[in-house]
């Protein structure tokens, strides 16, 4: 993990930006070394900073992810059972930092977590980072039978599935 604050990019790294860390205003949008996926922007448009966004939009670096780089994503994320939980702007931010080499700025864990499985840096724009991987299964919740992946209802008893983290893998 990139161990360099969000907020001072010192390193010759380059940054793909989450709407998390957007949304906590801590870092600076001018900055060059900052990249963001056409996705993220989407999200702000939608939301009270649409008007900070109407203003950087000129200034700043907008990329969209490759198909091969998306499947690769839902690939790990569906391993690591962090599929459910992510969204596509999800997918194309941990995409676009694999296809530039890049780190993510985001608080969101799930995104934090199949950034580890995939071997991709990442650092926390507000809130602390996750400390080790979480492998994910999902487990019913009437008779405890689990699944590698969510199915939507047990085969066994028909009860729904809950995603339950299985092994943590480590310290990072």
């Amino acid at each position: 993990m990139d161990t360099t604050a969000p907020g001072s990019v010192e390193s010759d790294n380059i940054y793909v930006v989450d709407t998390s860390a957007i949304m906590s205003r801590r870092i600076d949008m001018l900055n060059r070394k900052l990249v963001f996926p056409a996705s993220v922007l989407e999200e702000i448009r939608k939301g009270k900073l649409r008007r900070l966004l109407d203003v950087v939009s000129p200034e700043i670096n907008v990329y969209a992810p490759s198909k091969e780089s998306r499947r690769d994503v839902v690939s790990f994320a569906t391993r690591s059972g962090d599929i459910t939980v992510l969204s596509d702007t999800d997918i194309d931010v941990i995409a676009l930092a694999l296809e530039l080499k890049a780190t993510i700025i985001t608080d969101d864990y799930a995104i934090e977590n199949v950034a580890e499985f995939m071997g991709i840096h990442y650092v926390g724009s507000d809130l602390k980072p996750i400390k080790s991987k979480i492998k994910w299964s999902f487990r019913c919740t009437g008779c405890g039978k689990f699944y590698k992946s969510d199915i939507g209802t047990c085969r066994i008893c028909g009860h729904a599935l809950k995603r339950v983290p299985v092994r943590k893998t480590g310290k990072k």
